[in-house]
């Protein structure tokens, strides 16, 4: 066949589906099983991107800036605290509002 399209689904929503059947699999032994799924974040390797991507990037966040390394820790701190003991199969996405512009 000589179609240019895959028949399987793009990558985010491969891993989120492969996420949500674990968190299936595993709940029965009270294992929860979710994704963080992080806009732009600040890094060292970040460092590295042109000041024009940056600029780009940012003018598409409605907060206006890239994510630290730490907000997207306390949001894994969440995932794994009795505070997210209801969430399982579950996507959190901390970024900046970047999806809803």
């Amino acid at each position: 066949m000589s179609n240019s399209r895959s028949a399987r689904p793009p990558a985010p929503r491969r891993e989120l589906g492969f996420t949500r059947a674990v968190a299936r699999e595993l709940a029965t032994q009270n294992i929860r099983v979710n994704a963080l799924c992080p806009g732009f974040v600040e890094t060292t390797m970040s460092a590295g991107y042109s000041p024009g991507f940056k600029r780009r990037t940012m003018g598409r966040i409605p907060l206006g800036r890239w994510g630290a390394v730490e907000e997207v820790a306390q949001a894994a701190l969440f995932l794994a605290s009795d505070d997210g003991s209801y969430f399982t199969g579950q996507s959190l996405s901390p970024n900046s509002g970047i999806f809803i512009s």
